[in-house]
């Protein structure tokens, strides 16, 4: 995907300025104030952990004061006094930013309600289809539930799949770069197995790699799987018989 080898060029050139972003006027601090994105503040900030434990990522933001917006403080309010608190459970400050793109970020992949809206038009269109983005988030997913609290001293069975969903880029590759035609396989089995380990390798590379996001780089790594994947998903002509070669 000539898109992400240009992103991971620079990247690996800049790192400084391609980790630093511009803090939204939202969050009502001055004018030209950069931070990490949430995503790379949490990596940052586990690396002070010290084996220590913190309730995920959304915890470990609000005990560092990372800003949120007032829209993200009503609406998180009203969904707990009205929605989850009856339920027994509630949910943290931060994930109404991370879903409309109230945060520090790169151009186009902070806000995951247009992205989804974005998506939707493709599919209607029938231009992209369910299997890649629908297994890359899945086996993600999975993966993060599973193993995502280890690093927060949480144990197995306890990550947060909502924030790593929502942060980063994961949305955007997953739903248009993953799905690009020209890079992608050409079998439904085929974009399943690209799937599956877009997303292993993006859990991966996230979780143990020394770079906060691993979307990019998965994604360019599994471009390079395509001419294999191709080949062992092809679909065998009916009534194709293979000469004996002996």
């Amino acid at each position: 995907n000539p898109a992400l080898a240009g992103r991971v060029f620079v990247m690996f050139s800049w790192t400084g300025p391609m980790t630093t972003w511009l803090v939204p006027k939202t969050h009502g601090l001055a004018d030209a104030v950069t931070g990490a994105s949430p995503l790379g503040f949490v990596k940052a900030g586990l690396l002070d952990l010290q084996g220590g434990t913190v309730a995920g990522p959304a915890g470990f933001l609000a005990s560092k004061g990372y800003p949120v917006t007032g829209l993200d403080t009503a609406v998180t309010g009203w969904l707990n006094g009205h929605l989850l608190e009856p339920i027994g459970t509630t949910m943290a400050n931060g994930y109404v930013d991370l879903f409309t793109g109230n945060i520090p970020g790169c151009i186009g992949e902070v806000s995951a309600l247009l992205l989804i809206l974005g998506s939707i038009f493709l599919f209607l269109k029938k231009i992209i289809t369910w299997e890649i983005p629908l297994t890359y988030l899945a086996s993600f997913s999975l993966l993060i539930w599973i193993f995502g609290g280890l690093p927060f001293g949480n144990g197995f069975f306890n990550g947060d799949i909502l924030f790593n969903l929502l942060s980063g880029g994961l949305i955007l590759g997953a739903l248009f770069m993953a799905t690009d035609m020209v890079t992608s396989p050409i079998t439904s089995r085929g974009m399943i197995i690209f799937g599956v380990g877009a997303g292993f390798l993006t859990f991966m590379i996230r979780t143990y790699g020394s770079f906060p996001e691993g979307v990019s780089l998965a994604i360019i790594i599994m471009n390079m799987f395509v001419p294999l994947i191709d080949r062992l998903t092809k679909p065998v002509k009916f009534g194709l018989v293979k000469e004996d070669k002996a």
